[in-house]
């Protein structure tokens, strides 16, 4: 019993509690209430004058339930979009039906407010009543114009509705999809998008928005359309608007470059709706190919509504091709495995140009090769979509020459530029200039692209060009200084297990690096030369002659970590008669500089550079010429009338006259120095105006500069001199007139 008192003493004091949390003479909402409007909302021009006495639209207010004589009380406020309160001209408060006994509104025409007033019926049901007000919206604010409640007790509740829209908010047009045109031009499509309700003009026979193109695009007769995409309208007869019957209130008029979109018929919202108009405006554009220029197609935006932006782009127009970009230039070097190729790029003109299917082949330019097929580069591409492109594969067996097959084409909204990296190449070693691809294919895309640029490693000079005379030897010549272009240019050793050959690694065996030096055909180095770094860290190691002596070769030692120079000095050479006049020029190559002479690649190029040391000339011609006289068995002989002594005499073997070879050649006009004589090959040599003349003993054979001339008797050694048969040397250096005379067994030569 206790218990039981207790509890009903917790209610009482809970029910006293609230009691006291409620002001006296006030009482808390009753009921749920809700605000509509009944009648269109009005749209209207707050410049003009009719705005100073605007009638709302018509304001609904529903009590649901409403207590039997429950009272309730509100603050109605009329506010345009920038919150601003406008001053109330005339209020109209009624109920609806028998469930409210009071309905009242207390104000004074110019107050920025009124007070209302309700009391429900004596039954517990649903109250209705209707609020027209009439307000003076003059210079308000673009947009939407709300009746708000505020303040309410009772059965009403704050709250708001919107009852008016003041024009001039506008609306904004975008582009969901910007479409790529060729010269036949293509369909566009605008979406405009009111931002407050009556964004768009709704005054009969107004343009409510333009669509401006550039110069050189059109829009094409009978294109434009209009499509309701979203909105509840009615016309000025109460039709309710849909999509099928859009054009009876829009319509789009095409006048060549631009596009108007204009009401035909007034248009309000219908009732109850709150839904901003979204249209779908399109048509097709047309190409003047003689002025419209390559890019982005930018439409102006105007009209009589406010429209943003005020352009956009809505196309991009090209031709149904590619060009070729080139990303990077690399330097490489002549001569060498493993030079890399900078990136280079396809950009298409319109999305779609490159068809699955179709080729892309790449050419290099004469002297360089493929080493390693570039590859296509997703990562640095653009706008790649779904496009693939198999690997590249060879064509044909020049090196020069692959193609790859594109698998899946470009796609997407925008063109698409594909972008190759990682291809290495081989250029010959006297390749130098810019390495452009020649790129082909079926697939459309022509044209060359720079991807590298060959330098010379080395260059090479002389310290002077000094004149050396046909048919001397040891004689002078300038300098020569090679230097290199950057560090490590000179290799220690030629090594190309790395090297790649059509994708592929191959190795070949490791070679000493030796630097090279060639003298022409017919030139010989007559002692090893002076080799020393001038300049740099280098290290050399041997120097030697070798090939004949036409060339030297000298061994890399350890490579520079600063670029260095090779100075080359007395060098002494011997030039023969076939050795035209000009320029001697040495040639520089070697293993040091040249890894790709080679089957395969540049067999038949091995020279990196080349300087001119001296300069050929011939000797001058002599004054006179020399009538020789020979007795056999004396040993005195006769020069143009003077008598000489030779300590051995002529004699005759095989009936041939043998001279001594030293009297023989003085008479015949060569000097002392220029006659040679090699122990270990046991040959003379004769050197006269750029005749080289060799004599082997024992051997019937006489070497006329390169060239063997078989005798009928072969050289001899009497007395230690060395025997030759007079008609053939006097032969070798131009005296044809060789005669005996049988009575006086005297030889005589002249020309």
């Amino acid at each position: 019993m206790l218990k039981t008192r207790q509890k009903w003493l917790s209610i009482v004091l809970a029910v006293m509690f609230l009691f006291t949390l409620v002001p006296f003479g006030a009482h808390p909402a009753l009921a749920n209430t809700q605000y509509q409007t009944i009648t269109a909302i009005p749209s209207f021009d707050p410049g003009k004058d009719e705005a100073k006495n605007l009638n709302l639209a018509t304001v609904y207010i529903k009590i649901d339930p409403a207590l039997a004589d429950a009272e309730g009380e509100a603050i109605v406020e009329v506010l345009d979009s920038e919150g601003s309160k406008l001053d109330i001209k005339s209020v109209d408060f009624e109920g609806i039906g028998s469930n409210v006994s009071v309905a009242d509104a207390t104000y004074n025409p110019g107050d920025k407010y009124a007070k209302l007033k309700v009391k429900a019926g004596s039954a517990t049901a649903k109250s209705e009543l209707t609020l027209k007000l009439a307000v003076d919206a003059k210079d308000a604010a673009a947009g939407d114009v709300q009746v708000r409640f505020s303040n309410a007790s009772g059965i009403l509740e704050n709250g708001s509705v919107v009852a008016a829209v003041a024009k001039g908010a506008g609306v904004e047009v975008s582009v969901d999809k910007v479409v790529a045109i060729g010269d036949g031009g293509g369909d566009v499509t605008f979406t405009v998008q009111e931002n407050t309700l009556y964004g768009l003009d709704n005054t009969v026979g107004k343009n409510t928005v333009k669509f401006k193109l550039p110069n050189g695009f059109t829009w094409e007769d009978g294109s434009g359309s209009v499509k309701l995409v979203s909105g509840q309208l009615v016309d000025s007869s109460g039709t309710t608007i849909t999509d099928s019957n859009i054009s009876t209130v829009f319509k789009v008029y095409e006048d060549e470059r631009e596009l108007q979109v204009k009401v035909l018929k007034g248009f309000s919202y219908a009732k109850d709706s709150s839904s901003k108009i979204r249209l779908e405006v399109s048509g097709t554009i047309k190409v003047d190919t003689s002025v419209a220029k390559y890019g982005d197609v930018t439409v102006t935006l105007g009209g009589e509504s406010t429209v943003t932006p005020s352009d956009v782009v809505v196309a991009n127009y090209g031709d149904y091709s590619a060009s070729l970009k080139s990303i990077e230039v690399k330097s490489i070097q002549p001569g060498q495995f493993d030079q890399e190729i900078g990136k280079f790029a396809i950009d298409e003109a319109l999305p779609g140009f490159l068809v699955a299917g179709r080729t892309i082949e790449l050419t290099l330019p004469e002297n360089v090769k493929w080493e390693q097929y570039p590859k296509f580069s997703s990562g640095d591409s653009k706008n790649v979509g779904s496009f693939a492109i198999d690997n590249f594969e060879a064509v044909g067996t020049s090196g020069r020459t692959i193609k790859a097959k594109i698998t899946q084409a470009t796609s997407g909204n925008k063109p698409t530029e594909i972008v190759f990296k990682d291809g290495k190449v081989t250029a010959a070693a006297d390749f130098t200039g810019k390495i452009e691809l020649t790129v082909g294919g079926s697939a459309g895309v022509t044209g060359t692209v720079v991807v590298a640029e060959a330098k010379a490693p080395v260059t090479a000079s002389a310290s002077s060009t000094p004149s050396v005379i046909i048919g001397e030897r040891g004689q002078a010549a300038g300098d020569l200084m090679i230097t290199e272009s950057a560090a490590e240019v000179f290799q220690k050793d030629l090594d190309a297990s790395d090297m790649l050959i059509d994708g592929a690694s191959k190795k070949l065996d490791a070679d000493p690096g030796y630097l090279v030096i060639k003298a022409p055909e017919g030139v010989r180095f007559d002692v090893t030369p002076t080799v020393t770094v001038s300049d740099g860290d280098l290290e050399i190691d041997t120097v030697q002659r070798y090939s004949d002596d036409n060339m030297v070769k000298i061994k890399i030692k350890s490579q520079s970590a600063k670029a260095s120079t090779i100075k080359i000095s007395n060098i002494k050479l011997t030039v023969d008669r076939t050795v035209p006049v000009g320029d001697l020029e040495l040639k520089i190559g070697g293993t040091a500089l040249v890894e790709n002479s080679m089957d395969g690649f540049f067999p038949d190029n091995e020279w990196i550079a080349k300087a001119s040391v001296a300069k050929v000339i011939t000797p001058a011609p002599s004054e006179t010429q020399a009538t020789v006289k020979f007795v056999i068995g004396d040993k005195n002989y006769n020069v143009n009338g003077v008598n000489y002594t030779m300590d051995v005499a002529p004699y005759v073997d095989s009936g041939r006259t043998f001279v001594p070879i030293r009297y023989l050649a003085n008479a015949l006009g060569v000097n002392p120095e220029n006659i040679y004589f090699n122990n270990d090959t046991q040959s003379a040599i004769l050197l006269k105006d750029g005749t080289s003349v060799e004599f082997t003993i024992g051997s019937n054979i006489m070497k006329l500069g390169s060239v063997s001339i078989p005798m009928d008797v072969a050289a001899q050694v009497v007395n230690g001199r060395i025997m030759l048969p007079a008609r053939y040397v006097a032969n070798a250096f131009g005296y044809y007139n060789v005669g005996y005379d049988e009575a006086t067994q005297t030889v005589t030569i002249s020309k």
